[in-house]
């Protein structure tokens, strides 16, 4: 066997053959350098060249196409803490917010749920139960011991009273600064309806008046202690 050269390969200029339209010959390619002279690459270098180039065409388009997400998160995320920012805005009634700076001032909207609980308990009071346990949530003296007895008389003769509230508007709340008392005025559209031991109506009337509560601080709680219709 005759021993390989260890000389290196030269590069040497040669005529360029076309074939099948392909400037190529043999895995050599046509390059020009800037004495004009007309070489040829190896195939292997080619192909290093080429892996190269996809290589970065790839990482570009990876880079690309991630920019665009990042932003896109970004921007959603601001748009979520804009919109939460906006619905708490616009959401929150004034009355809540007052109602949270301090429990000892009777706001519209405290005086609107005090007056709905009573409502609630006076039906259940007069109701075919007699059941006055409500009633001394809500209600101080005088008007507990009023309405006490109304309760009492009613189980007595067998009768019991359903009621509707139809509509609740509270108008105003006149409180001093730091003082345990307080009036609301109300306007109030009820139904109420007299039934015997049967549950047969006896009686029935539809009625909108205007009241005044007397509305007073207790055991952490308020109560109301006077009723009056001024209208």
């Amino acid at each position: 066997r005759t021993k390989p050269s260890t000389s290196a390969p030269t590069l040497q200029a040669e005529p360029l053959q076309i074939q099948n339209g392909n400037q190529e010959e043999e895995g050599l390619v046509k390059t020009e350098s800037t004495s004009g002279r007309i070489l040829r690459l190896p195939l292997v270098v080619r192909q290093t060249i080429a892996l190269a180039v996809v290589v970065v065409l790839v990482s570009g388009a990876s880079i690309a196409s991630k920019a665009p997400q990042k932003l896109q998160g970004m921007i959603k995320k601001g748009a979520m803490q804009q919109m939460k920012a906006d619905v708490s805005k616009t959401t929150k009634p004034v009355e809540v917010q007052e109602e949270l700076q301090s429990p000892t001032i009777l706001t519209l909207y405290s005086a609107d749920k005090l007056i709905r609980d009573w409502q609630m308990a006076k039906a259940i009071g007069m109701g075919p139960w007699h059941d006055v346990s409500g009633m001394k949530l809500m209600l101080l003296d005088p008007m507990l011991t009023d309405w006490s007895r109304r309760v009492k008389h009613a189980e007595k003769l067998g009768c019991s009273w359903k009621y509707t509230l139809e509509d609740l508007t509270v108008s105003r709340v006149d409180q001093e600064p730091g003082s345990p008392l307080a009036t609301v005025t109300a306007s109030i559209a009820e139904v109420g309806e007299l039934l015997d031991s049967n549950d047969a109506l006896v009686e029935q009337y539809s009625d909108k008046y205007v009241v005044q509560y007397t509305a007073v601080r207790s055991r952490d709680a308020w109560r109301l202690s006077t009723c009056k219709i001024i209208k």
